[in-house]
């Protein structure tokens, strides 16, 4: 079994490639803040009234805010946390189509064989409900990019 130190040693000189996945090594502030909130406030955000659950809302809002800020969006309370980007692009595929489906329509998607999982799962299953038609359009083997006129095709 490597000992703690080659173990640290083979970390500091490794080659981190999975930043989609999340970030490495973490900035000491976000590792500072991380700690200040386990250490002080522990609470849930919205679960109480008591003083730390207000101030890990304010915390949360004030960091929707600053994104909403960086976004230009146009309202804070429309920032939407989610588990990953998996997650977020499931609901909003669902959250997408699903006013379609309710009204007992179905939608028609155009995706490609090289999108991520995260968007061909959910569009296989709602094709296999029978929910929503989907076509697939080519891409180029050597550069990966569609060519407009597939996409006109399919639509």
């Amino acid at each position: 079994m490597p000992s703690a130190s080659t173990s640290s040693q083979a970390r500091t000189n490794r080659i981190y490639l999975d930043n989609a996945a999340t970030s490495f090594p973490k900035p000491p502030e976000v590792l500072d803040a991380m700690t200040d909130y386990a250490n002080r406030l522990g609470a849930s955000p919205g679960r109480g009234a008591y003083a730390e659950a207000r101030e890990a809302g304010d915390l949360l809002f004030g960091c929707r805010e600053r994104l909403n800020t960086l976004f230009n969006g146009e309202d804070a309370r429309n920032v939407v946390f989610t588990l990953n980007t998996s997650d977020a692009l499931n609901i909003a595929i669902r959250g997408v189509l699903g006013p379609y489906i309710l009204r007992g329509e179905k939608p028609h998607v155009i995706t490609t064989h090289l999108d991520h999982n995260s968007v061909l799962r959910p569009y296989n299953e709602l094709v296999a409900r029978g929910q929503i038609k989907q076509a697939r359009v080519a891409c180029d083997p050597q550069t990966g990019l569609v060519d407009p006129a597939d996409i006109q095709k399919a639509i």
